[in-house]
């Protein structure tokens, strides 16, 4: 969703809190029920300022960190380092 360009809402349960940067490029949510995420959800579609500022800075995030490139370096580090 981030590469998409798309607010995210999460869950500090699963991995993406180690991807976003609460509030800045999604939501996490420390303790997520139906109640929280739905509320989550709602402040975000019903700000659309905020919804673009974490869709932008989501895909900003994504764009420098997991580049194409990047990863391409990063095996080719660890193939290098691996052949040694």
């Amino acid at each position: 969703a981030m590469a998409c360009e798309k607010p995210v809402v999460t869950s500090e349960i699963i991995e993406l809190p180690s991807v976003q940067e609460n509030k800045t490029s999604g939501i996490i949510l420390k303790a997520s029920t139906g109640k929280t995420i739905a509320q989550a959800i709602i402040t975000v579609l019903k700000d659309k300022k905020l919804a673009d500022s974490l869709a932008k800075r989501g895909r900003e995030k994504v764009t420098r960190e997991y580049s194409f490139e990047k990863s391409v370096n990063e095996i080719e580090t660890l193939f290098m380092q691996t052949v040694k």
